[in-house]
């Protein structure tokens, strides 16, 4: 008896095309012009400090590889300008129209975070990669999010080192005081081989499944 029919697919490759941006020009118009060409870009940064403006956020669309321009020495982008609690929203994350099926990879980077926000990093879509990013968070920055946040499917958060130093823990509470937050829509995601820091909680999930957790 016929159980299932399974189809085997080829590995979708990432895209090739090179975007440069030196330290001083705008990250943000460069995603833009990746987000426009058709099968995605590489949005490469040069080694330095990159500055984030008040509220700035990163949108990616499908395809897109945001990473440093040399990976043994990263490129840091650095939220240091947000006021309040910051942006209501990951300061990076996906484009609108990427959808549960688009995919887009953050890679070889250091992402310091010494302003408020929401989250860090969304993780959406399907298949999206994290791998190799460290994020710094101090515990003295009032209104810290967590760093990763999921609500995607077939994910890889791998390699990674991340520094949630957050020991205020009841004053801005669940879901802001996790370092990793497991949202409805998570379905079969790898959390592998990364390193963490926490002044406070690890893990929260609500409604997620299939995510695997080893090695950390």
């Amino acid at each position: 008896q016929k159980l299932a029919t399974i189809t085997v697919m080829p590995t979708r490759p990432w895209a090739t095309t090179t975007i440069p941006v030196a330290v001083g020009s705008s990250v943000s118009t460069a995603v833009a012009e990746a987000n426009a060409i058709a099968g995605g870009a590489v949005v490469a940064l040069a080694s330095g400090v990159h500055e984030m403006s008040n509220n700035e956020t990163l949108k990616l669309s499908d395809n897109v590889l945001l990473t440093s321009a040399t990976p043994s020495a990263h490129a840091t982008l650095r939220w240091g300008a947000n006021v309040g609690v910051g942006p209501l929203a990951s300061l990076i994350g996906a484009t609108a129209d990427k959808g549960n099926t688009g995919r887009y990879a953050i890679e070889n980077l250091t992402i310091a975070v010494d302003s408020p926000c929401l989250f860090v990093i969304d993780v959406s879509g399907h298949g999206t990669v994290v791998r190799g990013v460290t994020v710094t968070m101090p515990h003295t920055l009032a209104n810290s999010g967590s760093v990763i946040s999921t609500s995607g499917t077939g994910f890889s958060v791998t390699g990674n080192n991340f520094n949630h130093d957050n020991h205020d823990c009841k004053t801005y509470g669940y879901p802001r005081d996790c370092l990793l937050f497991f949202q409805p829509g998570t379905n079969g995601g790898l959390v592998a081989q990364n390193q963490f820091q926490m002044g406070c909680c690890a893990f929260a999930g609500y409604a997620a499944q299939g995510v695997v957790l080893e090695n950390n």
